[in-house]
């Protein structure tokens, strides 16, 4: 199975821009890794999207730096980082109640 990049981002990015703070950015990628999750998605697909969420927000925060607000985008390209880092994150997404 594939994760659809563009489909998931165009269903992020309107919650991401509604947020108010790094929880709120936080759980917009947790509620979007989870669904992937139950969708039985194996750890390399999985691991693969967040490395490539996170290059997309690394370059919509060059991008939009001098011209608009990427703060939250900022908060979620950090916390997917710290995701792909931990070795773990699927059982912490499973409990983690949000």
């Amino acid at each position: 199975m594939r994760i659809d990049f563009d489909y998931e981002i165009s269903e992020m990015t309107p919650n991401l821009q509604r947020a108010e703070g790094y929880l709120e950015c936080e759980k917009v990628i947790v509620n979007n890794v989870r669904k992937h999750v139950i969708r039985g998605l194996d750890d390399k697909v999985i691991t693969n999207y967040l490395a490539k969420l996170s290059t997309y927000f690394k370059d919509r925060i060059k991008t939009l730096q001098h011209t608009g607000n990427c703060t939250n985008y900022r908060y979620v390209e950090g916390f997917i980082n710290m995701l792909i880092k931990m070795p773990y994150w699927r059982i912490w997404i499973k409990t983690i109640g949000l």
